[in-house]
């Protein structure tokens, strides 16, 4: 079994070496670790390449873009070169936990017949180290079959992200699951193609992940691009969850939600969040605030979404009214 990992490479002079030691000290002999240049503009490739060069004994596959073109664009050029059996997603300022890549080997070889595995996330960085299942309420050692993988999905049991995930190519190759160009956040719609043709996940009970929170996209520095993508990717979600009729609201409303939460903390001007909060609550399932009211929805999602409806100012000062009287569990 050969695994490919793909490592976009962009700005992290700071960061890359953590990354590239974790992955050498993976005890897994057949992977082909692809690194994209992205063309940034600090040292972080010189780096890359004296690193290359002093562990010749991993399969190295450096490609280089002619200029920046992004996330989603790095990853789709690390997917047209990849030719593992499975593929493995890692952001080049985040690391591997010890043994992730033979843990998964391991479990892929056990169920072979399982299209995703996924395993647990280390974030560091918020002030302290935090360990989370996938998902808040995930059993691990579980195994998520046809119509049920959607269903977690919906419920937040598998998270919108690329990463901390084993993926078979094969799935990827026979879907053409290639990243949104263009776009910020383009996990959320990756991810929402892949389980919508996913048919088997298995929920691992390992580490595959270390998320580091330094990231210059941390919601309190989201600007005018990042709420433009959220448009962007609510209206395809909501066109694809309508059209096919796909059971995803629950999802979609938790989304919404989470991103007007994430506006209302940004630093984006107050008309900018005056426009982008318009268009999100336009974009809800519900056309009328009642309607929710009589839906088969949770409680949580009713609240949300009966308070996304609110103007913005005042929408405003809920949130904070329910921070202060401590009832933001209930958000």
């Amino acid at each position: 079994m050969e695994i490919s990992i793909i490592i976009p490479v962009y700005n992290v002079e700071n960061y890359v070496l953590r990354c590239l030691w974790s992955v050498v000290k993976q005890r897994c002999s057949r992977l082909q670790v692809i690194i994209i240049d992205d063309c940034g503009n600090d040292d972080s490739m010189m780096i890359v390449e004296d690193f290359i060069r002093s562990n010749a004994h991993i399969t190295w596959k450096l490609v280089r873009h002619s200029r920046n073109k992004g996330l989603s664009a790095a990853r789709n050029t690390g997917l047209n070169h990849a030719r593992g059996d499975y593929i493995y997603f890692l952001d080049s300022d985040d690391e591997l936990p010890e043994n992730c890549i033979e843990n998964f080997a391991s479990e892929a070889i056990k169920r072979s017949n399982v299209e995703v595995l996924i395993g647990s996330v280390q974030a560091i960085g918020f002030g302290k180290k935090k360990k989370a299942l996938e998902g808040r309420k995930t059993k691990t050692n579980l195994l998520i079959k046809d119509g049920e993988v959607l269903k977690a999905y919906n419920d937040g049991r598998i998270s919108a992200t690329a990463w901390n995930k084993f993926i078979k190519r094969s799935v990827i190759v026979e879907y053409k699951l290639y990243f949104k160009e263009g776009i910020l956040h383009e996990d959320i719609l990756w991810s929402f193609y892949l389980f919508t043709k996913c048919r088997s996940v298995f929920i691992c009970n390992h580490d595959a992940y270390i998320y580091h929170a330094n990231k210059v996209s941390i919601t309190s520095t989201m600007g005018y691009k990042n709420f433009d993508s959220y448009l962007y990717i609510l209206s395809v979600l909501k066109e694809e969850v309508l059209m096919n009729k796909i059971p995803l609201r629950e999802f979609y409303e938790n989304g919404r939600f989470y991103i007007l939460v994430s506006l209302v903390k940004s630093n984006v001007d107050f008309f900018q969040k005056q426009f982008f909060f318009d268009s999100y609550r336009k974009l809800s399932f519900f056309s009328r605030s009642y309607e929710v009211l009589f839906s088969d929805t949770t409680i949580k999602i009713k609240i949300r979404t009966l308070i996304s409806f609110l103007p913005y100012q005042v929408f405003r000062k809920v949130l904070l009214g329910f921070a202060n009287i401590k009832l933001h569990l209930l958000l």
